[in-house]
């Protein structure tokens, strides 16, 4: 089996219950060289049994298991077992879009960009509120100016060097 392209990083701290929906959309990736690892931040609901049941209905995804170390503790693991040229890490209770690794692959390798910002919608099931955010243009970053104007992990693919 030829290395995966594109690695998605899932820390999991008690999200079971949101798991299934986010573990679901990247599935549904168009883009199909890619591999999951999700990161049990040493959860004490059943996280494991979940995060079980699809690891063993496909192998790209990948269980990690670790003690509770915090959400950057659960994402860094998930990195160093990485084995793919791009990384993004999606939270346990968000889901992706079907074409999020290929369009944001696409653009990189078309600007030949090191970091792929996009667009995101904040919806919560609890409530109606919802937050659109767009970004509609090409930009770049010196790397002092970026980390001091986007600092959201979860929006933005990254290359891993």
């Amino acid at each position: 089996m030829t290395e995966p392209v594109f690695s998605i990083i899932v820390p999991c701290y008690k999200h079971a219950q949101y798991l299934p929906e986010a573990l679901g959309s990247v599935l549904g990736q168009s883009f199909n060289n890619w591999e999951c690892i999700i990161v049990d931040d040493g959860s004490p609901d059943n996280t494991e049994e979940v995060a079980n049941q699809w690891v063993q209905r496909d192998d790209r995804l990948k269980l990690l298991q670790i003690e509770n170390g915090g959400l950057s503790n659960a994402r860094n693991q998930g990195i160093n077992k990485a084995k793919g040229e791009y990384i993004y890490s999606v939270d346990a209770d968000d889901y992706v879009m079907p074409d999020l690794v290929k369009d944001t692959l696409e653009e990189a390798l078309k600007h030949g960009a090191d970091i792929v910002q996009f667009p995101m919608k904040f919806q919560s099931k609890e409530s109606k509120y919802r937050q659109n955010w767009t970004v509609n243009k090409y930009q770049e970053y010196t790397k002092n100016n970026f980390f001091t104007s986007n600092g959201n992990t979860w929006r933005m693919m990254l290359k891993i060097e």
